[in-house]
């Protein structure tokens, strides 16, 4: 949603240049530094808010009632409390998401309060170097304006209306108001709904806030809504529309902004009209209207008055379409406008080519003069009577750097006590400057507001996932804090997957299929397509089609170390030891050449070979409009991955699921349609596995992969579970209000024709996006919805009764749940469960960590290694039930030994040090002997 901008003086861009270049920050551990590459995307805002239409929306009324969320919250009021699932916050702590509103304490500069659009109102108490959020909000959390009134009390207003009137006309991806919250205290950590304000259907005047503003003397408190400007003068308890136009009667169309003077006059944004009154009485005000400018032509209309001149005003208008028509100024408290700002210039292309001016459009007035503003769109952009317009920023620049601010601006505060200080609201949260708006300071710390479309996690406990405006985040848990992330890919990310086989290896997604890998952990990414797929997905001139996927392009990764299936072979070598049948030994795969362990069925001489099977296999799939993808190459990267489409689907793809024995591969599409594509594991190559030959483009009679649509859910298909122990067992969810039935469950998914049973139980009615079928229970399965996180343990009864889990959590969107069931060597989050919230960022629970393990995994052993990666010293933890003698060896990617110890194992828990400063940076696989038992896990060397 983001496009390069042209820069007003060649000074800037050198300055920018120069300054990003000293503001980078050296990041010695190879495998975590922040990418060097930087990959954007400039698609809009139109596909999130269509994405969200087709997820959320009632398919009745194309919209999102209050009254519906409000019902779905009583629902959940009446389930029991679940388990303590003692959620962690993971995080990013140092990335903020969407933020419309912000508010500094007139009565402690170093108070802050600031509004996620969903992820609730927070407040800072050192000047925004740190947040807290305040919890005591009742169930909305879409905050959208605050303001203070002449007592301190403060006031939020909820609902984010600006997503409806963004091209599109689709209510998201804001969501409805709850009206507005005042502060019951002096500490402005607990509030109260006002009654009067709650709305009861979506065209209910109080169900979105667009703007709050408080009278510097009275107690006068004007809010923005639906229906027309509203203003209370006792505390919220009653309000009533002071303008009346054109005639007798209060004027309600939709109010976009409004500010107060600080003499009380009030300048407020009612339909396409600018409206001014000396003191905000009923019946005072006057239509000050820009002349020459229509209903037909303003989109939105911001408007900004000066601190120290209250006749000086200032208003930014936008097209419908988006584009800027024109920054006017007033000194005559509206009475007249001139141009200061004009529009359609490739010099002042403040909303960029996408034209965002209905989605970011901000303005404010220096304190102290009257003649300087102040103006947010893509970028910031200063200007001062008798000058020209300055770019004050960048936002493709590296965060670190000092003239970064996040794209898409939404609100501008200055400290007024302290001119040279304002802070900035944006799609990536809060930035301040402390010298004018020269340099920038993000000042996310623990502003935890940003909004996961989905997330992986690997067997490290590191965590991966794409977020709306604020690109792919990687969090690795060994940067500055255990919840820093760094950005792998920008724009809107996506699905994302974290290799096991390779750890360094990651992939993420930008909208509409784009999508990304690096085998550095994050640095040099590089296209996952080949030319065939790319010749699909671009256009002539090489830019990405929109047609080719879904804004959020589902995508899996199918890892085996000890698949009996496999078709591929490789070589064992054999160094100077001959070796008998029945040996255990280490043999390189040649996927990620990850040293996977077989017993010889045949005795192999020194210096000779056997051809084995290849146990260790790759398989990673994409689905897309109107199709399925695989390659078997991901983890090559001596030259781009060959694809194979193999499958052929009707809709866009939305979710999919692959089995654990990696057989068959489930995918879900926006209009309901659910795909079982089987005999995956079989495949070797081309001929097996694509419809067609890529040369020829005609169809391939050899194919063995079989596809099948098994279910139709008649609405979109948010996500699909498959049972880790039972591949038959699978269980899909769908999303959209207005409906009863939400989880779908079929024990017979691999039969010919599957049945599938409405699990919905109590559940409360919104919309599902996120399922996982417990590992260690099959009776257990836990959602996660559009108000957060429910479970039930009797997910086999006919109508499954539902707990809710979210103490700890709060009733957040939750788009994401996914739970670490790779039980493989090395795996120390086996069981551990991740949620992927849309506006709360990511967060874990350990609940089912360590829980007795399924019947036919009790014989499975797994070696703890830590740290992981390690240069110096790693350590091994191994429990033993009693003393015996043991052989620690460790093996390089040829199967080689490369060091050996042997240890004394006592009874219970045992810890081993083990130098590694000697061995070459690479990857090892730990082999601990105790008797006849082997257990093993992988070690990367720094």
């Amino acid at each position: 949603m983001k496009t390069i901008l042209r820069i007003v003086s060649s000074f800037i861009v050198l300055m920018l240049i120069t300054g990003n270049v000293f503001a980078q920050n050296d990041v010695e551990k190879r495998h975590y530094k922040p990418r060097e590459n930087k990959v954007e995307s400039t698609h809009g805002i139109a596909g999130a808010l269509e994405f969200y239409s087709a997820i959320r929306n009632n398919p009745a009324t194309g919209t999102v009632s209050p009254e519906e969320i409000q019902q779905a919250h009583k629902q959940a009021d009446q389930l029991p409390k679940g388990k303590a699932m003692n959620w962690q916050e993971i995080g990013p702590d140092n990335m903020g998401g969407r933020t419309r509103a912000l508010l500094i304490d007139k009565n402690d500069n170093t108070t802050l309060y600031a509004g996620g659009v969903a992820g609730g109102l927070w407040k800072s108490e050192s000047s925004g170097s740190s947040w807290i959020q305040i919890f005591e909000m009742a169930e909305n959390y879409a905050v959208s304006s605050i303001t203070q009134d002449v007592n301190g009390i403060i006031y939020f207003g909820t609902g984010e209306g600006f997503a409806n009137i963004v091209g599109t006309g689709v209510s998201s991806p804001g969501f409805p108001g709850g009206g507005i919250y005042k502060s019951t205290d002096a500490t402005g950590t607990s509030f109260t709904q006002l009654t009067a304000t709650l709305p009861s259907s979506y065209s209910d005047k109080w169900a979105y806030i667009y703007e709050m503003a408080a009278d510097p003397t009275t107690a006068k408190v004007y809010a923005c809504t639906n229906g027309g400007l509203y203003m209370t003068s006792d505390g919220g308890t009653t309000w009533e529309n002071p303008v009346i136009y054109p005639s007798t009667n209060p004027y309600t169309a939709t109010s976009h902004d409004v500010a107060v003077a600080s003499n009380g006059a009030v300048y407020a944004v009612v339909g396409d009209k600018v409206f001014y009154s000396p003191n905000g009485a009923v019946g005072s005000f006057e239509d000050r209207s820009i002349a020459g400018l229509s209903a037909s032509t303003i989109g939105r209309l911001e408007i900004a008055v000066a601190p120290s001149n209250p006749s000086v005003v200032y208003a930014a208008v936008a097209k419908y379409t988006g584009s800027l028509i024109n920054v006017y100024k007033s000194t005559a408290a509206g009475q007249n406008w001139t141009i200061i700002g004009p529009g359609g210039s490739a010099n002042f292309n403040v909303f960029g080519d996408n034209n965002q001016g209905m989605w970011n459009n901000t303005i404010t007035v220096h304190p102290t003069n009257a003649d300087k503003i102040f103006f947010g769109g893509i970028d910031l952009w200063e200007w001062e009577e008798g000058g020209t317009w300055l770019q004050k920023s960048l936002w493709f620049l590296d965060p670190s750097s000092v003239y970064y601010l996040h794209a898409d601006h939404h609100d501008l505060v200055y400290d007024v006590t302290n001119p040279s200080i304002f802070y900035h609201a944006s799609d990536g949260g809060i930035s301040r400057t402390t010298d004018g708006g020269n340099t920038f300071n993000v000042m996310n710390r623990k502003y935890g507001t940003i909004q996961f479309y989905n997330i992986t996690a690997n067997c490290f406990d590191q965590v991966m996932g794409g977020t709306q405006d604020n690109g792919t985040l990687v969090i690795p848990g060994n940067l500055t804090t255990e919840g820093t992330a760094f950005e792998f890919i920008g724009g809107d990310g996506g699905w994302t997957s974290m290799s096991y086989l390779d750890p360094n290896l990651i992939v993420g997604t930008i909208y509409y299929g784009d999508a990304y890998r690096s085998n550095e952990f994050g640095n040099a990414p590089q296209t996952i397509w080949d030319d065939r797929v790319l010749s699909i997905a671009q256009d002539a001139s090489g830019n990405w089609q929109s047609n080719f996927s879904g804004f959020v392009t589902p995508m899996i990764l199918d890892e085996q170390v000890n698949d009996l299936n496999s078709p591929d072979s490789v070589y064992f070598y054999a160094d100077s030891v001959n070796y008998n049948a029945g040996d255990t030994v280490y043999v390189t795969s040649n996927t990620a050449d990850y040293p996977f362990s077989m017993i010889l069925p045949v005795g192999v001489n020194a210096y000779d070979s056997l051809l084995v099977q290849d146990r260790a296999q790759s398989r990673f799939y994409v689905g897309v409009r109107n199709a399925v993808w695989m390659t078997k190459k991901l983890h090559d990267f001596s030259g781009a991955p060959e694809w194979w489409k193999i499958a052929v689907i009707n809709g866009t793809s939305q979710s999919m699921a692959v089995s654990s024995c990696g057989n068959y591969l489930f995918v879900g599409t926006m209009s309901g349609y659910l795909y079982r594509i089987s005999n995956l594991a079989l495949v070797k190559d081309s001929l097996d596995a694509d419809l067609q030959y890529p040369t020829s483009g005609t169809s391939n009679p050899f194919c063995i992969i079989e596809t099948q649509q098994i279910y139709s859910a008649g609405r979109a298909i948010t996500s699909i579970s498959v049972d880790p122990n039972d591949a038959s067992r699978v269980l899909i969810t769908v999303g959209e209000y207005g409906n009863s039935q939400y989880v779908f469950m079929s024990t017979n998914a691999l039969d010919q024709s599957p049945t599938f049973s409405n699990k919905t139980g109590d559940l409360p009615r919104n919309p599902v996006y996120g399922s996982i079928i417990e590992v260690n229970n099959p009776n257990t399965v836990i959602v996660g919805t559009e108000i957060g996180v429910y479970s039930t343990d009797n997910i086999s009864a006919a109508s499954p009764s539902w707990t809710e889990n979210n103490d700890g959590l709060g009733r957040f969107p939750v788009f994401t749940v996914k739970q670490q069931t790779w039980n493989y060597p090395n795996n120390n989050n086996f069981g551990m469960i991740y949620l992927g919230t849309h506006g709360r960022g990511a967060f874990k629970s350990a609940m089912y960590v360590g829980v007795e393990e399924i019947e036919g995994n009790d014989d499975v052993q797994t070696l703890n290694i830590y740290p992981n990666p390690a240069s110096e010293l790693t350590s091994i933890e191994y429990y033993a039930d009693n003393k015996a003698d043991g052989q620690i060896n460790i093996y390089n990617l040829e199967g080689k030994i490369v060091l050996t110890r042997i240890v004394d194992v006592h009874s219970g828990l045992n810890k081993f040090d083990i130098n590694i400063s000697e061995l070459p940076e690479a990857n090892y696989m730990i082999e601990l002997r105790v008797n006849d038992i082997s257990v093993s896990g992988q070690l990367i060397k720094l």
